[in-house]
């Protein structure tokens, strides 16, 4: 996915269920949206990536991973964020800073390495990263082969029959 301008209402509004999808596994309840978000984002006022930010900082996402046991909420913030398996240095790094500094802290600092190492959110969004990247060892490929299920557990498109 490729954020220009949208032309359309429907692409803005597929765009933000592929990131909700991806950050919260599932598409939100109307109660969890944050819908002055989107209308930040619809307006220009919020980048695609503070959008992302945004989302990743909420109560719906922090929540998500706060109920995981500590190993596994790291994993998945950076399935979540970087599109891959976290290695065993940002486990660590996320652990401590989550344990010293908070939760919404250790995700920023994954949101801010998915922004330093100049993913674009299409890498990210797409879980395409089981493919070779320039930085990415293949023990963590390997590893976000191992973790990734599949999207059963996610709500399907709406274009989708049931």
């Amino acid at each position: 996915i490729e954020f220009q301008r949208l032309t359309s209402e429907c692409e803005l509004q597929n765009m933000i269920t592929t990131i909700y999808r991806q950050l919260l596994n599932r598409v939100p309840l109307d109660s969890e949206r944050l819908f002055s978000a989107e209308s930040q984002l619809r307006d220009g006022r919020v980048s695609l990536d503070g959008f992302v930010e945004l989302v990743a900082l909420s109560n719906a996402f922090q929540e998500r991973i706060a109920m995981m046991a500590p190993l596994r909420a790291a994993t998945a913030a950076a399935m979540a964020l970087l599109g891959r398996a976290a290695t065993p240095s940002e486990v660590r790094r996320f652990l401590i800073t989550r344990a010293t500094s908070g939760q919404p802290t250790a995700v920023s600092e994954l949101l801010m390495q998915r922004i330093s190492s100049k993913l674009s959110l299409s890498e990210v969004l797409s879980l395409d990263s089981l493919s070779s990247r320039p930085g990415v060892s293949q023990a963590t490929i390997a590893r976000t082969a191992s973790l990734y299920s599949g999207n059963a557990g996610l709500t399907p498109p709406p274009s989708s029959p049931l």
